[in-house]
């Protein structure tokens, strides 16, 4: 008898360890994993947009766009800056981050996505202009007024989160 429970305390053990180190290593892949087959297939770009209590903040956009190109190239993607077929992709990385925090309560959204300028309905009948394959999106609020820099790490949080659920997503093909 005590050995069996010596033989269970070290299984539980050995399983807690495995569960906070898989916790660790970030985040599982998503069901939506499979639909980044595309990349590497046409041009990837990407692009952000950054509204900070109803003003676009072109120095916030381009720190979320630097952000965005680091952890594409971190995965061996190449992609250039570029918002639309028009700019040669096929395939864009987008991130919108809007906020209003300079009275309370502070209410914020944003989401990454992956678009595709080459959808069809799967029947190849119809072409649609775009689509969006894979998503991930926050939103929320405080009871509190917030800083810029509060509103700039809030967003930084959640594009870090974002972009590492794209990573273990983008990692597991493999």
């Amino acid at each position: 008898m005590k050995h069996t429970l010596m033989v269970m305390a070290l299984l539980l053990t050995s399983s807690l360890a495995a569960a906070s180190s898989s916790k660790a290593a970030g985040p599982t892949p998503s069901s939506n994993a499979d639909v980044l087959r595309i990349l590497g297939k046409g041009t990837l770009c990407y692009g952000a947009g950054a509204e900070i209590n109803g003003e676009m903040d072109d120095d916030v956009t381009e720190e979320a766009e630097a952000t965005i190109s680091a952890a594409l190239s971190k995965l061996g993607l190449k992609a250039q800056h570029g918002h639309s077929e028009d700019d040669g992709c096929t395939t864009q990385v987008s991130f919108i981050f809007q906020i209003d925090g300079k009275d309370a309560p502070t209410i914020f959204s944003d989401e990454v996505k992956l678009i595709t300028y080459r959808a069809t309905d799967g029947t190849s009948k119809m072409a649609l202009p775009w689509a969006t394959v894979w998503r991930d999106a926050y939103w929320g609020g405080s009871a509190d007024a917030m800083t810029q820099e509060e509103m700039v790490a809030k967003m930084n949080e959640h594009l870090g989160k974002s972009l590492e659920q794209f990573a273990a997503d983008y990692q597991s093909l493999k």
